[in-house]
């Protein structure tokens, strides 16, 4: 009988499991990896001693890297939250607290990452001068601290007092009892016990990436003036639903309340590709309103973040502690800080961030705009703490942990400010709220949120559920965005030409396609090509085993249209696609007139290469590449040539040929479609003996970070690439 048990969970992820020693290990923790266990059957309810409770992993072993292929491999928080309290590890006269505590399995890097993160995903802010920073007044910093210790049960602890950790070491290491790991090459494992061995690989293969544990429908969605679209009504353990969030559509612009886990999958099945995200509010930085934000990297614009200082400061510590980079939101994003407590106007949109009372730093949004009869508005109400709660942390201590009166009262009176619509979490317990606690709300309209159950029926006489995709219209729309957003999309193309130069473009067909519908096919010849306005599209290349996909703002089929030529792809709508269907014999003349049409051909060859890189093929069609391209002239250097390397940050991107990269740690071969330089983009500096030789006759370009900069597609990518190879040497 075998001592080792090991079980395919999802892409990237395994299951091992030693019953002799009760021995339970997650290899692999990306996002939403818990509800995967359970939909899996690795978790289930069990009762003893007439208590009910979890089981599940009692160890993690951590992939060496933070990102592959985009997407954030380790999220230990919530697999660790569920092994001390939905396990019962860490429950005082808990049937299942045997003296056990969770094991974290990894390198000495990917570990500290991992401690520092879930420190910050308890806490948040852990001190009066961290509190004094953010932005808060000494009384307010008091107070919240004072309540922070009362979520905390009176102490701020190191993680490392709740967690075992075990160091990967260039030779085995030893679990507990006899259970060895040793690491064979990266992100490949060999797991021992008794001399029965298992292999473990958490690499995931070129274009793969973690899957959602649940499927959604497709929705085709109208961009109204003001409206609520439900794109999440779940817990972090609901695994059929998203968790908690919602989409605001103003003027037709999209803004994100949150980014939970698999959120691109989510964005997808709604029709809306990351592109066409102008911004996210945040409230706070738990895992799951917290673990989609770098899906939003992959967009071709700086997607604006709106919090308020002291959630931005805790969510920015967090982030930073779990990919190693400082400062990191503002590095990626538009940051735009909150006045709390105040209406802050956004083109009209206007939203005040109200504290609610949590054990990290929270908001709720109250948003509202002006209508022909008077104000409409939205209340989004997460992870607010239940009244009956904060009622018992009341004392008149002032110096010890709790709340005092007049706080509660202000914050009751604040989860009872009426609105059109209002999204509450009920998902109980300590932290979370409760229906009751709104029995006597005026609001018309109540969504209760954040849980996975279904509703008592008390519930649903004071609230309702929303379903995925339903949209609250507010204040409907009387004007056509999508019109608005296909000039936007030009102008980016051809930014030097002036509104009225596009009208006989603007006035071509706007046209939708389901999903799964061909929009262009390989080997037609079309009199007309798209600019794709709303949802995602699939190219299918030949020779080409991995697909990749267009957002927004993509020119599809440009090219073969212009020239009159056989296409040389396919293209298929991969949500609802809404486009500009554009005649090619307008499109010519329309670029002879402007005198663009000689420039587009020049460049059309650079474009495509540049396309077909992985550094930019998340911006493969998009204005961002055609921008590129017109800045950039190619050199072309022979063979065996020493190659100087120009001051400041830049990435020598290789177009053709070969080249040989060499610095103090390393030396590699750079070939056609690839690039070097990473780390002088990254750290903003370079090694001095670092040299550039081509190896054949070579076509190269040396890019400036000022082109791609505010390209957080691209930018992302060569940090997880610099991560990569910096691993590599490092190991």
């Amino acid at each position: 009988m075998k001592k080792i048990e090991k079980t395919f969970v999802t892409k990237g992820v395994y299951w091992i499991s030693i019953p002799e020693q009760e021995f339970y290990l997650l290899c692999g923790c990306p996002a939403d990896i818990v509800k995967h266990l359970i939909r899996n059957g690795f978790i289930k309810e069990v009762t003893e001693d007439n208590v009910t409770f979890e089981t599940g992993p009692n160890a993690i072993l951590l992939s060496d890297y933070s990102i592959q292929n985009g997407e954030l491999s380790n999220l230990a928080e919530f697999p660790v939250l569920q092994m001390i309290y939905r396990q019962g590890m860490f429950i005082p006269n808990h049937p299942n607290n045997k003296g056990q505590k969770p094991i974290l399995i990894g390198t000495k890097g990917q570990i500290k990452n991992q401690i520092n993160y879930i420190y910050r995903g308890n806490y948040g802010l852990t001190s009066h001068n961290e509190m004094i920073k953010a932005g808060l007044s000494d009384k307010e910093a008091k107070e919240q601290m004072r309540l922070k210790l009362k979520f905390a049960f009176g102490e701020i602890k190191s993680l490392k007092e709740f967690i075992i950790t075990k160091e990967l070491a260039e030779k085995e290491i030893t679990i507990k009892n006899g259970i060895t790991i040793k690491r064979k090459d990266i992100n490949t494992f060999e797991l021992n016990y008794k001399n029965e061995r298992v292999s473990i690989n958490l690499n995931l293969t070129e274009g793969e990436v973690y899957e959602p544990a649940y499927h959604l429908g497709f929705y085709h969605i109208y961009r109204e003036h003001f409206a609520i679209i439900h794109s999440g009504e779940g817990d972090g353990w609901d695994i059929n639903n998203p968790c908690m969030s919602s989409v605001v559509i103003h003027d037709g612009d999209l803004y994100l309340i949150d980014a939970g886990p698999n959120i691109k999958n989510t964005l997808h099945s709604l029709g809306i590709s990351i592109n066409e995200i102008k911004g996210i509010f945040h409230t706070h930085c738990h895992d799951d309103h917290f673990s989609g934000l770098t899906a939003l990297l992959q967009s071709d614009h700086k997607i604006e973040y709106y919090a308020t200082k002291a959630v931005k400061m805790s969510v920015d510590k967090k982030l930073s502690a779990l990919v190693n980079i400082p400062n990191v939101l503002s590095k990626f994003f538009d940051v735009k800080e909150l006045q709390a407590e105040e209406f802050n106007n956004i083109e009209g949109l206007e939203v005040k961030p109200i504290f609610s009372p949590h054990p990290v730093e929270n908001t709720m949004f109250y948003f509202r705009v002006i209508s022909d009869n008077g104000y409409k508005s939205y209340y989004h109400m997460a992870d607010t703490s239940r009244l009956e709660v904060l009622k018992d942390m009341i004392t008149s201590n002032s110096s010890a942990p709790g709340i005092n009166k007049t706080f509660f009262e202000k914050v009751k009176k604040s989860y009872l400010i009426p609105a059109d619509i209002k999204k509450i979490d009920i998902g109980g317990a300590m932290i979370h709220g409760c229906a009751e606690d709104f029995v006597n709300d005026k609001s018309t309209k109540k969504i209760l949120s954040h849980t996975g159950r279904k509703l008592s029926n008390t519930e649903k006489q004071i609230g309702e559920r929303a379903t995925f995709g339903q949209v609250d219209v507010l204040i409907k729309s009387h004007t056509n965005s999508t019109s608005r957003f296909a000039f936007d999309y030009l102008k980016a193309y051809f930014p030097e030409l002036d509104k009225s130069q596009f009208k006989d473009i603007l006035n071509c067909p706007i046209v939708t396609f389901s999903p799964g519908n061909a929009i262009l096919k390989k080997g037609e010849t079309n009199n007309y090509f798209y600019l794709s306005i709303l949802g995602t599209t699939e190219v299918i290349e030949p020779n080409r085993e991995i697909n990749h996909f267009l957002n927004a703002g993509s020119m599809i089929g440009e090219m073969s249209a212009l020239l009159n030529k056989e296409r040389k792809k396919t293209y298929i709508a991969s949500s609802h696609v809404t486009a500009l269907k554009i005649s090619a014999t307008l499109y010519r003349n329309f670029a002879k007139e402007n005198n663009l049409y000689e420039g587009i051909k020049e460049k059309r060859l650079l474009k495509s290469l540049l396309g077909k890189m992985w550094l930019f093929n998340e911006v493969a069609a998009s204005p961002s590449i055609n921008k590129i391209s017109k800045l950039i002239t190619p050199i072309d250097i022979e063979p065996n040539k020493s190659i100087p390397i120009p001051n400041g940050p830049h990435i020598c991107i290789v177009l053709g040929g070969e080249l040989e990269f060499k610095d103090c740690q390393q030396t590699r071969i750079v070939k056609k479609l690839d690039f070097c330089l990473e780390g002088l983009i990254v750290e903003n500096k370079l090694n001095p003996k670092t040299t550039i030789m081509t190896k054949k006759k070579s076509t190269i370009y040396f890019l400036p970070l000022s082109f791609i900069k505010d390209i957080p597609a691209v930018m992302w990518k060569i940090q997880e690439f610099y991560n990569h190879i910096r691993f590599k040497l490092d190991k």
